[in-house]
């Protein structure tokens, strides 16, 4: 969210995917964060100040799901149950060793290995105008899947 020309992000998961820190599974879970405008930030109408407000919701309480949108959907019914052409990515994380973070650890079970699309696997939208209240601008929606362990830990699965 730092770039200015992002309006907002959000995260959302597949039905019964999201198990939340209490160890319960929630049926949909889709947090939304947005960049909105102040009426009267004190600023003056030509400021170059960027605008730092933001707001969250989670989509899980609208009456109609995000499943049904197009964003969603499109990239559900690629990558729901054929993950072939997922990235093999590497990691070799370095751990701070105190809170100033003046000392590097290395961490000693790297590398790392995971799966995940790459950048041009996500899908663009056709530019549209959204007035839901949230951001009442122009937008152009890029979806891309994220994947996480089975219910028995043996494979991946969309998420």
């Amino acid at each position: 969210m730092g770039d200015l020309k992002i309006k907002g992000s959000g995260v959302f998961f597949d039905i019964d995917k999201f198990t939340g820190p209490d160890g319960k599974t929630r049926q949909f879970f889709g947090p939304y964060a947005w960049r909105f405008e102040e009426a009267n930030t004190g600023q003056g109408q030509d400021s170059d100040v960027a605008n730092t407000h933001f707001r969250a919701i989670d989509y899980a309480g609208f009456p109609t799901t995000y499943l049904d949108q197009p964003w969603f959907k499109n990239v559900k019914e690629r990558w729901q149950s054929n993950t072939y052409g997922l990235g093999k990515f590497r990691e070799k994380p370095v751990i701070r060793s105190d809170v100033n973070g003046t000392s590097l650890v290395d961490f000693l079970l790297f590398p790392l290995y995971y799966k995940a699309p790459r950048e041009e696997d996500g899908l663009w939208s056709a530019p549209y105008f959204n007035c839901d209240g949230y951001v009442n601008d122009w937008i152009v929606t890029y979806s891309i899947p994220f994947f996480g362990l089975n219910s028995i830990s043996t494979g991946i699965e969309f998420k």
